[in-house]
Order: C-alpha cells, then sequence, then structure tokens
C-alpha cells in the first residue's frame, strides 16, 4: 500500500483504463454478484411483492377451468378365437391408438357441438371445434381402457361434453363393427361365386384337354409301352408265321413244277440274316440280354419249321394240289396284312408314347391351376361361413366391445387456477425475477465496487481502502475534549503573531483564529478514539501511507480531489487530519478550498468564520487559522463570501497561502472542488505537490475516474483511496483485535453474516 507514487506514464494510465472494458469476470467480481441481492433489498423484495400479489390476484381473476372424465374400457371376447374366427377385430394397442383421431374426429366433435352447445358465445363452427379440440384429452392406460377428459368453466357442460362424447364413440363403434362384418359377409359371398365360375370353367379346360389327348395322358403311359409290348410279340408271332408260310409256299410252288430254285432257299436266307443279327446283338449285350433270347428263341422256331417243311415236302410231294398252294397263298397274303396293320398299331402307339412328356407337363399346368383354384374356393368357402357366424355372434354382443366402466363425474373443484401452485409459482417466481433484477442492475453497474478493481481501472496506488462508516449520532459517543492538554495549553499561551511568526515576502500572513470544538459528533473522528474500530485503523493506515509517499516524493502540499461530489471528500480530509494531527509535533493544517460549496465546516459543526474566499477577494489582509479540538489539527475555512472569480484558486494570492503553509506545517492538506463539474481544481494543480484522488465505492463511475484523470497532469496525481467500502473483508482483522483483546463487537466493527444480512435488509 506504500509503493510507489505513479505506476507508469499517462499512455500506460490510459491503456489501463481501455483494459477496463476486457475486465471481466475475476473471483471478485463473483463476490459482487453473490452479494447483490444483499445489497439491493429493493430491487429483490419490490419483484418478489409484485409477482406475488399478480399471482393471487390472478386466483381470482382468471376463468375457472373444470374437467370431467369417463374410463371406457375395452373388454375381451367371450368366446375363444378358436372355436370361431373373428372377423372385426385388431390388435388392442393398434385399436386403442387409432381412439384418439376417431375421437377428435371434425365430424364426431361438429355432432356433439349441435347437442350440447359448449361454446354458445361462438359463431364459428371450424373455431368451436378446434376450441373443444384442445380441451379434450384422452390417456390410455395399458392395452384395456382409455380416459377421456373434457375441460370446460361450467362442471355440468363439462360433464354433459364427456358423457356424450364417451357414448357416441361407443355407439359408433358398435356400428362400424357391424358393419365391417357385413360388409366383409358380402365380399366373401362374391369372391365365392367367382371363384365357383372359375373352378368350373378350369375343370371343363381340363375334361376337355383330356378328351382331345386321349391315349396321350400320363396315366396312359404304362398302359401304352404293355400294349406296344404286346404287339411286337404278336408282330415277332406273324412275322414268324410269315416266314413259314412263304416257305411252305415256296416249297408247294416248287412241288407244283412252279418254282426253279433249290428248295428252302428264301428261308434259308432269312434265317442267314437272323443269325447275322443275333452275332451283332452279342457284339453289343450278353446272352441274358432279353433281344439276344428272343432273337436265339425265334432262329430255332424257324429252324424247326423249317426242318418240318422239308419232312413234309419229301412225304407229300406228290400230294401238293393247286388247292393247297391257294391256300398257302392266302394265308401268306393274311398274315402281311396282319403284320401291316400291328406295324400301323405300334407306329401310332411309339408316337402317343412320344407325346406323352409334353401333354404331361400342360396336363401339369390345367391340374395346377385346377388345384389352385379349389383350394382358394375351398378357403373362401370356409371363410364365408366363419364370416356368417362372426356376423350372428357380434349381433349377439358375444365378442370383444368398448363399455363405459366409469360414467362422467361432476367436478366439484376447478382444476385451473389450483391456490398452493399459483401462490407457490408466484414465490418461486418473484424471488427469480428479484434476483434476477438484482444481478443484472449489478452486471450494469458501471461504478467500481472493489479496491482491487479500482487499481486494476486507474493504475494508480490504492493507499487505503475505507469501509462504510454507519452513522454514530445514537451510538452514545461523545467528543474527548481533553484527549491533548499539551497542544490545548499551547494554543492557549501562544498569540496569533507570537505563534506564526513574520510572514517572510511572498507569503501570505497567518492569523490565529483560536481553538474550536465541533459542535456536533463527527463519526469518522469518532472512530479514532474507538481502539476497536475498523474505520479508526484503516485512517491510520492511510496516514502512514501517505506520510511515507510523500516523504519519498517530496510532497508537503496535497489537495484531496474526487471526480464527482458526494464521494466522502470532505469528511475524509477531517478524519485524515485527524489521523495525522493525533501524533505530538506534528502540524497538520487542513484547507477548505472547496469555495462552491464549502461542506467542511459544516461536516464538523464548526461556527461560521472568515476564511480563504476573504482573503482571495481581497476583503481580508491576513488568512484566519484556528485550531480544531479534538482533532489536533489547523484549519482555514473557506469563509463567508462567495468566490465570484474561481480563478482566484490558481492566482499569486493563493500561492501566497500554500507558500507560509508549507513553511510552518509539516503537511498541508486541501479540500478541493469535485475535477469534473469545474475547473477550480484544474487551476491550482500548480500550485499544489500532488493529488489524492478519493473514489466511493458504488457510487463513483470508471468512465468518471477515466476522465478525472485526463483532466489532471499524470505527475501530480499521487495515489487512489477508496472510501466507504460495504463489502470490507475484515476476517483478518478481527483476529487482530481478539488476539489483543479488543472487543470486535463495537458499533464500528464489522458485522457477521446475520448483521450484514439485516443491514442489507435495513438499507444500513
Amino acid at each position: 500500500m506504500s509503493g510507489d507514487g505513479r505506476r507508469g506514464s499517462p499512455a500506460a494510465s490510459l491503456d489501463h483504463l481501455d483494459d477496463a472494458d476486457d475486465y471481466s469476470f475475476h473471483w471478485t467480481q463473483l463476490r459482487h454478484f453473490l452479494h447483490a441481492p444483499l445489497r439491493r433489498p429493493l430491487l429483490v423484495l419490490a419483484p418478489w411483492a409484485a409477482v406475488f400479489l399478480l399471482s393471487i390476484v390472478a386466483l381470482f381473476i382468471l376463468p375457472k377451468k373444470y374437467v370431467s372424465s369417463a374410463l371406457v374400457l375395452v373388454e375381451s371376447e367371450k368366446v375363444p378365437e378358436s372355436f370361431i374366427p373373428k372377423v372385426a377385430t385388431r390388435d388392442p394397442g393398434q385399436r386403442l391408438e387409432a381412439v384418439r383421431p376417431e375421437i377428435l374426429s371434425r365430424t364426431r366433435l361438429e355432432k356433439v357441438l349441435e347437442e350440447t352447445k359448449p361454446y354458445p358465445d361462438i359463431e364459428s363452427r371450424t373455431r368451436a371445434v378446434e376450441k373443444m379440440r384442445q380441451a379434450i384429452s384422452i390417456n390410455v392406460s395399458g392395452n384395456d381402457g382409455f380416459t377421456i377428459e373434457f375441460y370446460h368453466s361450467n362442471p355440468r357442460k363439462a360433464r354433459e361434453v364427456t358423457d356424450r362424447l364417451a357414448r357416441l364413440f361407443i355407439e359408433e363403434t358398435i356400428k362400424s363393427r357391424e358393419q365391417q362384418v357385413e360388409g366383409a359377409v358380402d365380399f366373401l359371398v362374391a369372391q365365392v361365386k367367382d371363384g365357383r365360375s372359375e373352378l368350373e370353367n378350369k375343370d371343363a379346360a381340363l375334361r376337355l384337354f383330356k378328351e382331345e389327348h386321349m391315349g396321350r395322358l400320363p396315366e396312359q403311359l404304362q398302359t401304352n409301352l404293355t400294349t406296344m409290348q404286346m404287339l411286337q410279340r404278336e408282330m415277332q408271332t406273324v412275322e414268324e408265321s410269315l416266314l413259314f408260310a412263304r416257305e411252305r409256299q415256296e416249297t408247294l410252288a416248287r412241288g407244283a413244277g412252279r418254282t426253279g430254285g433249290p428248295p428252302g432257299a428264301a428261308g434259308t436266307a432269312d434265317l442267314g440274316e437272323l443269325r447275322r443279327e443275333l452275332a451283332a446283338l452279342r457284339s453289343r449285350y450278353k446272352e441274358e440280354h432279353p433281344d439276344v433270347e428272343n432273337l436265339k428263341a425265334r432262329i430255332a422256331r424257324l429252324e424247326a419249321r423249317r426242318a418240318e417243311a422239308s419232312g413234309d415236302a419229301k412225304g407229300d410231294t406228290d400230294l401238293i394240289t393247286r388247292d393247297q398252294l391257294a391256300k398257302a397263298t392266302f394265308e401268306v397274303r393274311k398274315l402281311e396284312d396282319r403284320q401291316k396293320a400291328l406295324e400301323r398299331q405300334i407306329a401310332n402307339i411309339r408316337a402317343n408314347v412320344a407325346e406323352t412328356p409334353r401333354t404331361e407337363q400342360e396336363l401339369a399346368t390345367l391340374t395346377r391351376d385346377y388345384k389352385k383354384l379349389d383350394e382358394n374356393y375351398t378357403a373362401l368357402l370356409t371363410k364365408q361361413l366363419d364370416a356368417q357366424m362372426s356376423g350372428r355372434l357380434e349381433q349377439r354382443w358375444k365378442g370383444e366391445r368398448f363399455r363405459m366402466l366409469d360414467p362422467a363425474s361432476l367436478p366439484e373443484k376447478p382444476v385451473f387456477p389450483k391456490p398452493p401452485i399459483f401462490v407457490g409459482l408466484g414465490a418461486v417466481l418473484g424471488l427469480l425475477v428479484g434476483l434476477g433484477a438484482a444481478l443484472v442492475a449489478e452486471y450494469f453497474d458501471p461504478t467500481v465496487k472493489d479496491s482491487e478493481v479500482l487499481q486494476a481501472v486507474q493504475g494508480y496506488p490504492v493507499l487505503a481502502s475505507i469501509p462504510h462508516l454507519p452513522d454514530l449520532a445514537s451510538s452514545g459517543l461523545r467528543p474527548a475534549r481533553n484527549h491533548r492538554p499539551a497542544r490545548e495549553a499551547e494554543g492557549q499561551r501562544l498569540s496569533a503573531k507570537k505563534a506564526w511568526g513574520p510572514c517572510l515576502p511572498g507569503e501570505a500572513p497567518l492569523s490565529d483564529g483560536g481553538t474550536v470544538t465541533p459542535a456536533k459528533v463527527v463519526p469518522i473522528v469518532e472512530s479514532l478514539m474507538d481502539p476497536s474500530s475498523i474505520v479508526g485503523e484503516e485512517l491510520r493506515f492511510f496516514a502512514a501511507n501517505l506520510l511515507d509517499l510523500c516523504r519519498r516524493r517530496s510532497v508537503k502540499c496535497l489537495a484531496l480531489t474526487s471526480a464527482l461530489p458526494g464521494e466522502g471528500k470532505s469528511t475524509l480530509s477531517a478524519g485524515l487530519s485527524t489521523a495525522l494531527g493525533r501524533e505530538p509535533g506534528r502540524r497538520v493544517l487542513l484547507i477548505e478550498a472547496d469555495l462552491r460549496r464549502p461542506s467542511l465546516s459544516k461536516t464538523l459543526g464548526l461556527p461560521p468564520a472568515h476564511g480563504l474566499s476573504e482573503w482571495l477577494n481581497g476583503t481580508l489582509d491576513y488568512v484566519p487559522v484556528r485550531l480544531v479540538e479534538p482533532g489536533g489539527f489547523f484549519l482555514v475555512a473557506a469563509g463567508q463570501t462567495d468566490l465570484r472569480r474561481p480563478e482566484l484558486l490558481g492566482s499569486p494570492r493563493m500561492d501566497a497561502v500554500l507558500k507560509v503553509a508549507r513553511r510552518l506545517f509539516d503537511l498541508v492538506l486541501l479540500d478541493a472542488v469535485p475535477v469534473l463539474p469545474v475547473a477550480d481544481t484544474v487551476l491550482m494543480q500548480d500550485l499544489v505537490d500532488g493529488f489524492q484522488l478519493v473514489v466511493r465505492s458504488r457510487q463513483t463511475p470508471r468512465d468518471a475516474i477515466h476522465e478525472t484523470l485526463t483532466k489532471l497532469r499524470a505527475d501530480r496525481v499521487l495515489a487512489v483511496v477508496f472510501n466507504g467500502h460495504r463489502e470490507y473483508r475484515s476476517s483478518y482483522k478481527n483476529y487482530g483485535y481478539r488476539r489483543y483483546g479488543m472487543a470486535p463487537g463495537s458499533a464500528t466493527t464489522s458485522p457477521g453474516v446475520v448483521g450484514r444480512l439485516f443491514a442489507s435488509l435495513t438499507g444500513g
């Protein structure tokens, strides 16, 4: 706190001021925000009371709303579905999901509006429907029911509308289910009729196909193969008989002299051909193969017949007649005709067998379509019967249905507004609004709130942080008149001329005005008399730091000024002068240099007297100096005449006063005019050695400090004192008081948490 006077150049000071906007939420500012509701109790209580009263008024102004509810239950089916399938049924979840749009449909609501007329003052049907839709609430409870609620200002009308909504929904649901069953039955009847027609058409097409492809059907394949085998065996027999008949014919012809070849030439040729064919078959198949065995048997029969024919030819050569030859020829012709007929039959059967696969594929397609149509017809017929049975069941109320379990109730109390909720919300919301208002006011408060913030804002050392001093007029303390008997005796012994001696050239003559005593209690002076006062201790720190700074900077004439009026400059000047003048042997002169609105004499309660203004105006040829007891300092009052020429504060007559004051006193303090309102302080900045800037907590704006420093010369501003701090951190101070047996409970000590809260609420 006793650091060097200036921390930097004017440019550096301005840089610090510019950086003040970037100075955001330090931990000290967080503390300020937390204390904002305690510092601004009216900002908290006024919105709280207003919102709370509004909530109470709203209970009587807002229209009341009553709610009536009806519980509709979804009953389960009486007959198991495994016995009679249900046509008009859905999943319970899906059914309940459709409840809301069905009840809130425009058609149903318009019907209820016409019957109940809940909004007679609304002429537009569209608006009435929308308002009713907003007043209806549907809550699904599980998978077995739902609740219909309707809000209205009339409890009877609420019950009437709710009851009509529920009953209308149940009635229309029953009708809808009956229509659903009837529609399903009609649809199935039509489908069965169409299915029967298609099935008959397909049956006729299948029958016609079988008639056209008779003999080539798949089921005739085995018969054709068997017949073909029989015909082939018969063909072999016919061929053998034909071969034998031809040989006999040839034999008879030769016997009759009609042939010239050797006997059995044709049969030998046929037998040789068969043997060659047998050799070919043996090269391809085994001996057990049916073709090989058949051919071997045929050769054996042919050889046997040949041998028989040879014997007959030898024994009956002479008996051959033309009739036998004719019979033989007829038999050959007959066998040839039979052979050709068998060949045609075998060819036809072979062709039928070859066409059987294609016929089978076409027949399979026709059969498959026929089976599908038959299955579809059977299923449709079964569904038709089930639907007819389900319809009869619905008519007898044996299936599942909606039933009103709890009819619409008549509400006794309104559900809106509810007094406990409104009062509670009003209290909470009002408190939040009040706290928000206090925090917003704290955020937008442009004043300096803390000594650390002040030092960061203006860049000069803060010599002391003087706490807020409460009014001690009722504390019972009285001035200690005899606490400095030595100084008072000295003042009585010395006359004016003997006390001050002759004045030097260029100096103003001083006149002894005697000793004066304040007529009223001055709290800041009394704090120095109280050993347990924190304000007094801070004043002593301030005095010590100021003396150290003045010694190092060779300062003897110091002006206390501020940016704006009302920052406690005059009171602080009196307290500082008292703190400095209490040390024996030190002379401190306090000059009341605020000649526009002098308040120092009024603050001390001193009687009116001539002073500085008379000297500057030239009406007095000396400057009256009075000793203030208790206080121990000398005072030059502002005077009783107005200073019509403020520029005289920077004139040689003012310089003459300060010259003699520097010579005769150890330290000269000036209670100067605030800088921003008028130019008086700026005019005399060349006459003083420096300025001590007084900044009041939560009263001096930062911009005002910035503008003040720009008007004063940077080499003249020595330090800053922070005045009226209500958030004084005194924990370490109290520890010192207890340590040395001082009473921390004095009127000027820092109160505890409860005390600070009470003081904030009471505006202290």
